[in-house]
C-alpha cells in the first residue's frame, strides 16, 4: 500500500513543476539558450542543477514521511502515543524545513 500512495502522493507536485516550467517558457521568463557540446560529466552536472535532485529528494522524503506514520500507526504497539511515531513526524518537519527556496 505504501508503494501506491507515495508516487500517487507525488504526482500532483510533479505535475505542478511541470506546468509552472511550461508557464515560465510561455512568458519568457526561462529562456531555452543553445549550449555548446559539454563533456559527459558537465551535462550530468547541468542536469541536476536544473532537475534539483537534491530538492526533489528532499521533498519526496517528506512526502513519505507524511505517509509513513499514518500507515504504521495501525500496527504499532501503542498506536499514536508510541515514540516511533513521533519522531518520524518531527523528522519530516524537520526535512521539509531544509527545502531550498
Amino acid at each position: 500500500m505504501f508503494a501506491i500512495l507515495v508516487p500517487v502522493s507525488l504526482l500532483p507536485l510533479i505535475a505542478t513543476l511541470l506546468w509552472a516550467e511550461r508557464k515560465a517558457k510561455k512568458m519568457g521568463i526561462v529562456q531555452v539558450a543553445s549550449q555548446p557540446k559539454a563533456s559527459i560529466g558537465r551535462r550530468t552536472m547541468d542536469l541536476f542543477d536544473k532537475m534539483n535532485f537534491v530538492g526533489l529528494a528532499l521533498l519526496g522524503a517528506s512526502v513519505a514521511l507524511i505517509l509513513l506514520p499514518l500507515t504504521l500507526s495501525k500496527n504499532a504497539k501503542g498506536g499514536w502515543h508510541n515514540r516511533r511515531c513521533f519522531l518520524r513526524s518531527a523528522l519530516r518537519s524537520n526535512l521539509t524545513s531544509l527545502q531550498p527556496p
